[in-house]
């Protein structure tokens, strides 16, 4: 299975689509522990994603929850594929 995969998020504000990969070759995800870290790494991704730059505020860096929202349940859903069933779901 390959060690990475893309997490993609469209931001309203500027209707960007941005795609950032996420890597876990080196997690082993039959541990639990390493299942976390790849959550963590998702939510990350996520709002990396859609940070968008808000031009009032001259550069100024803002996030679009509701991009978050959908573009960490697309990323669970795919990390999930790759994930043991004896192991727990991603939450």
């Amino acid at each position: 299975a390959a060690a990475a995969f893309a997490i993609t998020a469209i931001a309203p504000a500027n209707a960007e689509t941005v795609t950032v990969e996420i890597y876990h070759g080196d997690l082993d995800l039959s541990r639990p522990e390493h299942v976390e870290l790849l959550k963590t790494r998702i939510d990350d991704a996520a709002v990396k994603a859609c940070r968008s730059t808000n031009a009032f505020y001259s550069g100024w860096k803002t996030v679009d929850q509701s991009c978050v929202r959908q573009a960490t349940k697309a990323a669970i859903a795919t990390a999930q594929k790759r994930i043991p069933p004896q192991v727990a779901t991603i939450r």
